[in-house]
């Protein structure tokens, strides 16, 4: 994540951590975490948004990012698309 410009809306800080939002593109290529605009940040796995893979790279992603354990990382909106 060096050299990343992010604005205060893509992260706070919360209660019991750091709540970050993200925009997620699967079916990215590689698992990647990136600079979006000041609202969010870019992500791109490689999973396909089928039967919760996509949700489960996004967890393990920002949890080896963040250096935490994936029990540690909770999606909280946007689990599945409209």
């Amino acid at each position: 994540m060096n050299g990343l410009l992010i604005g205060p809306a893509a992260w706070r800080a919360v209660d019991d951590g750091l709540a970050i939002a993200v925009r997620v593109t699967p079916r990215g290529g590689r698992d990647a975490l990136a600079a979006g605009t000041p609202e969010h940040f870019a992500v791109r796995l490689a999973a396909a948004p089928v039967d919760g893979a996509a949700n489960a790279g996004l967890v393990a992603l920002v949890a080896k990012t963040f250096g935490v354990p994936k029990r540690a990382v909770t999606i909280i909106s946007g689990e599945t698309s409209a």
